[in-house]
C-alpha cells in the first residue's frame, strides 16, 4: 500500500512526491576554473592589432655577448708577432659563417676545448675561408683541434685605413592568429520553459557554460596550439601561407583552419633542452629534472641561464599544483639546502593587481613569482613556463564578438549563440623563453 501524506489522507501518493527537495532553488555550486593567469597576463600585458592573419616581426640578438669559434688546426704561433700559418676554423658564433675579411683585426683569447685553460692572445692578419694569427706576447702559442677563439676586440694599426665591416641584418619571426569559436544552443520548447533550477532560463546556462569553456580554449592555444605556418625560429622557415590550404575543416571547406604556434610547442619544437646529464648549454629554454632529485644546486644553475638572458631580476612562473609542491616539499626538506640560510626562500603568498595569487621564490640571481595555474593540469602538473614579458604578449586580428541568435533561416526551432575571435601568440627572442619541468 502506498504510504499517504497524512494519516486519513489521500491514498495512493507517496509522501516524497510532495517534498521540496531543494532549500536554495536558484543556486547551483559550480566547479570550474575561474582564472586564467596566462591569458589575463597577455591580455593586460600587450595587445597588438594586426591587419593580417599572418604577422611578421622583426627581432635581433646583439652578437658581442658572444663571439667565438673553434679551430681544427693544430701548430704552433711562434712568439714576438710572427705571423702564423693557416687555421682552419668552424664552429663560429657572433661573425659570419664564412671566412673573409671582416674578420681582420679581431683580438681573440685561446683556450682550450674545456674552456679552463688560457693559452694566450692573438689577433687576426688575415682572413679568407682560413685565417692567420699573430701572438700579442714574447711567448709562442700552441693549438690543439678543438681550441676556442673568443673574441674581445677589434684593433687597426696607427695610419691606416677603416676596417671593413661586418653584415648585420635584423631577424623576422612570424605566427599566425587562431580562429577560436564557440556556440551555445537550445531547442525552441527549452527556450520557452519556464525556468531551469538555479538559473533563470536554459539559454542562460548553455550561455553561461559556453563563455567558461570559450575562455579556456583560448588560454590552452595560447599556450599549446601548434600551426602549419611555423614560426622561423629555426632560422630556416618560409613565410607561406600555403599550408594551411591542405587542411580542410569539419565542413570539407578547404584551407578555412587556421591556429596559432602557442608558448609551449615553440620552445619544444625550435628551442633547446636539458635533460639533466651533461653541460647545460646557456641558450637553454627547457629543463627537464626528476622533481624528487632537484636540489639547490640544480635549480640555482637553471636560475642563472633564465635571469642571465632578461633585463629584469623577477620574472612570473605559471605553474602546476605539483610543480608548485614539489619546490614546496624541498624547501622545507631537513638539509636546508634549496631553503634558508641566504640560498633559496619560498616567500609569502600575495595578490597582484590583475587578481590572481603568486609566492616569490627567493634565488641569488632573481625571484620567480610562483603562479599557481589551473590550466596546467593533468599533464602539465609538473611543468613552469617562465616567458620573458617583454617580448611576448597576443596580436589580435579580430576582437572577440559575440552575438545572440544567429540561426534563423528556415523557421528554425531554438536558439543559438555563437562568440568568436582571431587571435594569436606574438613572441620573440626565443632564448629570453623558459620551462621548468619535473619529470
Amino acid at each position: 500500500m502506498a504510504k499517504t501524506l497524512f494519516d486519513e489522507g489521500v491514498s495512493s501518493i507517496l509522501f516524497l512526491d510532495r517534498r521540496s527537495f531543494y532549500p536554495t532553488p536558484q543556486e547551483v555550486a559550480e566547479l570550474w576554473s575561474d582564472m586564467f593567469p596566462f591569458t589575463a597576463v597577455m591580455e593586460n600585458l600587450q595587445v597588438k592589432d594586426t591587419d593580417d592573419a599572418l604577422y611578421k616581426m622583426f627581432e635581433n640578438e646583439s652578437d658581442f655577448y658572444k663571439q667565438e669559434f673553434t679551430t681544427t688546426t693544430a701548430l704552433t704561433i711562434a712568439a714576438n708577432g710572427t705571423e702564423s700559418a693557416a687555421l682552419t676554423i668552424t664552429g663560429q658564433v657572433g661573425l659570419s659563417t664564412t671566412v673573409d675579411s671582416t674578420y681582420k683585426g679581431y683580438v681573440c683569447e685561446i683556450w682550450d676545448s674545456t674552456k679552463t685553460t688560457k693559452r694566450g692572445v692573438v689577433v687576426i692578419t688575415q682572413g679568407s675561408t682560413t685565417i692567420d694569427v699573430k701572438t700579442l706576447k714574447a711567448t709562442a702559442i700552441t693549438t690543439v683541434s678543438g681550441d676556442y677563439f673568443i673574441v674581445i676586440g677589434k684593433i687597426r694599426g696607427e695610419g691606416s685605413v677603416a676596417l671593413i665591416a661586418p653584415k648585420k641584418e635584423v631577424s623576422v619571426v612570424w605566427n599566425s592568429t587562431a580562429y577560436l569559436s564557440d556556440s551555445a544552443e537550445i531547442t525552441g520548447d527549452m527556450a520557452a520553459s519556464a525556468k531551469l533550477r538555479g538559473y533563470s532560463t536554459e539559454m542562460a546556462f548553455q550561455r553561461q557554460e559556453m563563455f567558461k569553456r570559450y575562455k579556456n580554449f583560448t588560454e590552452q592555444t595560447l599556450m599549446k596550439s601548434v600551426s602549419t605556418v611555423g614560426t622561423n625560429f629555426g632560422g630556416s622557415g618560409t613565410f607561406s601561407e600555403a599550408s594551411l590550404r591542405t587542411i580542410a575543416d569539419a565542413d570539407s571547406v578547404t584551407g578555412s583552419l587556421r591556429t596559432t604556434y602557442g608558448y609551449v610547442p615553440i620552445l619544444e619544437d625550435y628551442g633547446t633542452t636539458f635533460s639533466g646529464a651533461g653541460a647545460i648549454d646557456e641558450d637553454t629554454n627547457i629543463f627537464k629534472i626528476a622533481g624528487s632529485a632537484i636540489t639547490y644546486n640544480d635549480y640555482i644553475k637553471y636560475c642563472e641561464i633564465i635571469f642571465d638572458k632578461r633585463d629584469m631580476d623577477e620574472a612570473l612562473g605559471f605553474s602546476g599544483r605539483s610543480h608548485i609542491t614539489t619546490i614546496a616539499q624541498k624547501v622545507a626538506d631537513g638539509d636546508k639546502k634549496f631553503g634558508w640560510l641566504g640560498k633559496m626562500q619560498l616567500g609569502d603568498k600575495k595578490w597582484n593587481s590583475i587578481g590572481f595569487s603568486m609566492r616569490a621564490l627567493e634565488t641569488n640571481h632573481g625571484v620567480i613569482w610562483l603562479v599557481p595555474t589551473k590550466s596546467l593540469r593533468n599533464a602539465y602538473k609538473n611543468w613552469q613556463l617562465i616567458p620573458n614579458l617583454d617580448h611576448i604578449g597576443i596580436a589580435r586580428f579580430r576582437p572577440d564578438e559575440y552575438k545572440n541568435d544567429v540561426k534563423q533561416d528556415d523557421d528554425y526551432d531554438g536558439v543559438k549563440d555563437t562568440i568568436k575571435s582571431s587571435k594569436g601568440l606574438w613572441m620573440r627572442l626565443l632564448k629570453s623563453h623558459h620551462i621548468v619541468q619535473f619529470t
